[in-house]
């Protein structure tokens, strides 16, 4: 009885995971493994020449000599100390700085990320000289503090760039909530954003076509949209993403990041709900004037999805094109705020 291919592809495709991950294992694992059995020879065997990765004898007292023949305790009070003033001092320095970075845009942030990255990419060992000169004039030279301060320089600028994508996961509501002394942080976090005489293009991102509701009631003609929390994480996500490839970190991109944020807040099972409320009696007024069915010639929706196509295929035009559809659209009616 034969086996059918469906099986045969899977036995193959589990084999094949199953050596690549033995063999990944073993680059990682390698390592540490001559490190112990170099641990473990003679000290002469250490200098051989060629090198073996086995001891020829095993000498399990180098452990025991580590202790007693040489000043271990000392060697780790050194390490302990350094790395402990280490660790606070660029705390002390790169939360600040993480904080404003990531709470306050201002104009040139992303060159000041992008600069504290390169700094990562310098050799220690290219700026050996310059540190020895520069610890030598102040009489660091072999003490705690030049160590100190050395190793917390290097360590600032990836501390910095760390903290400052941390406290951008945070919302800002929940932080505002904290610091009014909430007993209940999702009471005090708004669960209405409002806008007046517009819609925020990216609200419309939350959204697809088919989760519209469009008619008249009493009060005149409405729109609303209503959809999971779940699936707008899931458009928000792809939206910020396609923004931040297309234009790179800046204010569009924080604004739909915040949203995300807000949007995190609830439960995926909640519901989000846009709606024009009175502004879709002055959308409607304008989209008939202008020759259109009024609301139902109201593609905004559509017109924010295409615009992410576009950023998302690296397709300008088609970007372009949806964005001034929407812009043209509601900048009719934020203009009505200044006639009434």
């Amino acid at each position: 009885m034969s086996v059918p291919a469906v099986i045969v592809k899977r036995r193959i495709k589990s084999v094949l995971l199953s050596v690549i991950g033995l063999a990944t294992a073993f680059i990682f694992l390698f390592p540490y493994v001559t490190m112990f059995s170099t641990a473990l020879k003679p000290k002469g065997d250490i200098t051989d020449i060629p090198q073996t990765y086995l001891p020829q004898h095993y000498i399990w007292s180098n452990f025991i000599k580590v202790f007693t023949e040489i000043e271990f305790g000392t060697y780790m009070k050194n390490t302990i100390i350094i790395a402990l003033a280490t660790m606070v001092i660029g705390l002390i320095a790169s939360i600040p700085a993480g904080y404003y970075v990531a709470r306050h845009y201002f104009r040139g942030r992303t060159l000041f990320l992008l600069i504290v990255l390169i700094t990562q990419m310098f050799s220690p060992t290219t700026l050996l000289i310059g540190i020895y000169r520069e610890m030598s004039v102040l009489n660091l030279i072999n003490t705690y503090t030049g160590l100190i301060l050395v190793n917390a320089a290097f360590n600032l600028a990836f501390a910095v760039w760390i903290l400052s994508s941390f406290f951008r996961s945070i919302p800002k509501e929940i932080e505002e909530a904290l610091s009014i002394n909430s007993e209940s942080v999702e009471d005090k976090v708004s669960h209405i954003l409002t806008s007046t005489w517009n819609i925020p293009p990216r609200w419309f991102a939350l959204f697809h076509p088919e989760e519209r509701l469009r008619g008249e009631n009493e009060d005149g003609p409405f729109t609303i949209m209503r959809t999971s929390i779940g699936k707008a994480k899931q458009r928000t996500t792809f939206t910020h993403e396609a923004v931040l490839s297309a234009f790179g970190s800046g204010q569009v991109e924080a604004e739909i990041a915040d949203l995300l944020q807000w949007l995190e807040i609830f439960d995926n099972n909640s519901i989000v709900e846009l709606d024009y409320g009175g502004l879709a009696i002055y959308l409607n007024n304008l989209l008939i004037q202008n020759g259109e069915a009024g609301l139902d010639a109201d593609t905004s929706v559509e017109d924010v999805s295409t615009s992410i196509a576009g950023l998302a295929s690296g397709d300008g035009a088609l970007a372009g094109r949806g964005y001034e559809r929407l812009v043209s659209r509601w900048r009719k009616v934020a203009a009505l705020e200044s006639a009434t």
